[in-house]
């Protein structure tokens, strides 16, 4: 699986992290990334704590949004983001993790 490093002033940072007031300096990313990956994206977040109300909604929202192309973006914690990720992979679609450190953490 392909990983790496994109500086803020790499051709293939994405144009909408660079629009953000308080942009990263630079991003790791492990997998295929491509910048046309954000063109088509929503971001999922919600509760730490799922409810049937959460399950419903992600099962009711996401194969339609996945069949359409949309990537899910979501963070990476327990909860509905996880749920998001999971959801979203056993539909078989894409989808980013957006991580508050680099992707060697924690170290092994």
């Amino acid at each position: 699986m392909e990983r790496g490093y994109l500086s803020y002033d790499d051709e293939k940072f994405p144009e909408l992290l660079k629009r953000v007031s308080d942009s990263p300096t630079g991003i790791y990313y492990k997998g295929n990334f491509s910048p046309s990956l954000l063109n088509k994206c929503l971001a999922i977040v919600g509760s730490r704590r799922n409810t049937r109300y959460s399950s419903e909604v992600l099962n009711r929202i996401l194969p339609g949004l996945i069949d359409a192309g949309v990537i899910v973006v979501s963070g990476f914690m327990y909860g509905v983001d996880a749920e998001a990720h999971s959801k979203c992979l056993s539909h078989g679609g894409k989808t980013i993790a957006v991580l508050p450190h680099g992707i060697d953490f924690p170290p092994s």
